[in-house]
């Protein structure tokens, strides 16, 4: 994925999306390689130290998101979810109505 690519994505500026892409390649989580669709704009992948840092945050995601979703019940955890979805979707509505 291209830097600008992830920033449609996240609905960020590319320049953000890029600071933090020039970060994690300092950091040696991301290489920066040839994109063969366009000659200037890199693609990124991740190196095998940023798999296992990726793979290190979703376990520990899993187990807070999995406490939570305990603690409040699955019910609620629904009904969380299906006011977040109906909220994106008229915010997208509204955007596109612009």
């Amino acid at each position: 994925m291209s830097v600008a690519d992830a920033a449609r994505t996240l609905g960020l500026a590319r320049q953000g999306v890029q600071r933090i892409a020039d970060l994690l390649e300092a950091e040696g989580l991301i290489a920066y390689r040839d994109n063969p669709a366009h000659q200037r704009a890199k693609l990124m992948t991740l190196t095998e130290r940023g798999k296992t840092v990726l793979d290190e945050i979703t376990a520990r995601q899993t187990v807070w998101a999995d406490a939570l979703g305990a603690e409040t019940g699955e019910e609620r955890v629904r009904q969380a979810t299906t006011l977040i979805a109906d909220v994106i979707a008229i915010l997208k509505e509204r955007g596109m109505r612009r």
